[in-house]
């Protein structure tokens, strides 16, 4: 809607967010990564207790 001025500025503005948004993505991606790599590290620690596969386990024990 802007015209003659608005060919130039909107593929401008298009490709700075995507490159935002693509930044914003690797970003998450490392993020995930390291936080997935942590548990890995810490083998001295102790275990961890998951509660769903506990709740999974009584509904099927009831069920049965």
């Amino acid at each position: 809607t802007m015209g003659f001025l608005g060919l130039f500025i909107g593929p401008v503005l298009m490709a700075l967010l995507v490159a935002i948004w693509r930044e914003w993505l690797r970003e998450v991606e490392l993020t995930d990564e390291l936080a997935a790599a942590e548990p890995a590290e810490h083998d001295d620690a102790p275990p961890q207790i998951e509660i769903v596969a506990e709740r999974a386990a009584a509904k099927t024990n009831q069920a049965g």
